[in-house]
């Protein structure tokens, strides 16, 4: 059975327990490939790499909700909100590990919540290695609580999963909050201009 997977840049395909994931130019994918096994190599949960050929690569297939799909589902409770966040940012914790992340340094330049699986017994996994970006950990934290709160979800669930979200990385990745605070609101000012020119 193919199915047809979301992605605003490439194609991508399920087929059976495989995705098939084309991009642009067989250098990205090549890219994209060491990306994941670089990642994979210092436990940080993505997808397993198969294979690749040209502008193609082959990955096992995960199953589990996006975090767009989670939040969006239903009223979440407070302790599932908690369990998300903190995973999400323990997930991130070992992506900055496995990239050797500076003060400044890599981070992921798309951090859409399309990008992650969620399943409340099991770690989170991220998708979409194909760019990334010079920049801090607040950057990315503060990116993602303005895409949350940019989202059509129920306002209890944006507003207990930002709160959760903020507390949890800002512990688990000892974040300067005045920094987060500040990201948030250029991401903010980036997703009402990219409305704007719609």
């Amino acid at each position: 059975m193919v199915s047809r997977l979301y992605s605003k840049r490439n194609s991508v395909v399920k087929i059976g327990n495989v995705v098939l994931k084309k991009v642009a130019l067989p250098q990205l994918a090549r890219q994209e490939v060491l990306r994941l096994r670089l990642l994979e190599k210092h436990k940080v949960h993505v997808p397993y790499v198969l294979g690749s050929a040209g502008c193609y690569i082959f990955m096992k297939y995960v199953q589990g909700a996006t975090l767009t799909d989670w939040l969006g589902q239903r009223e979440r409770t407070r302790c599932e909100m908690e369990q998300v966040a903190n995973r999400l940012a323990v997930w991130l914790y070992g992506f900055y590990k496995g990239v050797h992340h500076s003060k400044t340094g890599i981070i992921l330049e798309d951090v859409n919540c399309r990008n992650f699986i969620v399943s409340l017994d099991k770690p989170i996994l991220g998708l979409d290695f194909e760019s990334f970006s010079h920049g801090t950990m607040e950057d990315n934290v503060g990116e993602i609580i303005a895409f949350v709160n940019s989202y059509d979800i129920l306002e209890q669930n944006k507003y207990l999963f930002t709160q959760c979200f903020f507390e949890g990385a800002s512990d688990i990745l000892k974040l300067d909050t005045e920094q987060v605070l500040a990201a948030v609101q250029k991401a903010n000012e980036r997703i009402a201009q990219r409305r704007k020119s719609k």
